[in-house]
């Protein structure tokens, strides 16, 4: 767990447990789709914080589970980082990262480095099992 004072607001930056699971479905399932929506009519479909909870609760209970979270000084998530690590036999690279989601609140994008401290902390997960690449998922049209 690491601890820092930012602009006043202590953040906590750690990865997952399983009790954060619910906040980080809500967080990545209805606030992002929510978001984009408009961009992804499809993604309401997707925005099913059940469907995220069934395929992530079988990860965190990995030792290398690649989930990640930020809460403030008043227990609110406000970002998380997901990944997975895949091999390919076929690759000079046989064991990869895949970033599977990312999303900061929209309230504390670049003010506070949030994504940027989340980023580092999944790239240094991949890194401990072995995974020297990551392949980034996002959309062209995904907030910045």
């Amino acid at each position: 767990m690491h601890k820092e004072q930012n602009k006043g607001v202590e953040m906590q930056y750690r990865q997952a447990e399983l009790k954060d699971l619910a906040d980080v479905a809500k967080l990545v399932t209805l606030e992002f789709a929510g978001e984009i929506a408009a961009e992804m009519p499809y993604l309401k479909e997707q925005g099913n914080p059940n469907k995220f909870l069934s395929v992530w609760n079988q990860c965190i209970h990995m030792e290398t589970h690649n989930i990640f979270v930020c809460y403030n000084e008043d227990d609110e998530l406000l970002g998380a980082i997901g990944g997975y690590v895949i091999t390919q036999t076929y690759s000079d690279h046989p064991l990869y990262g895949v970033e599977d989601f990312w999303y900061v609140k929209k309230e504390h994008r670049s003010s506070h480095g949030i994504g940027g401290k989340l980023y580092t902390m999944l790239e240094s997960g991949f890194k401990k099992v072995g995974a020297d690449k990551i392949q980034m998922m996002h959309y062209p049209f995904a907030p910045k």
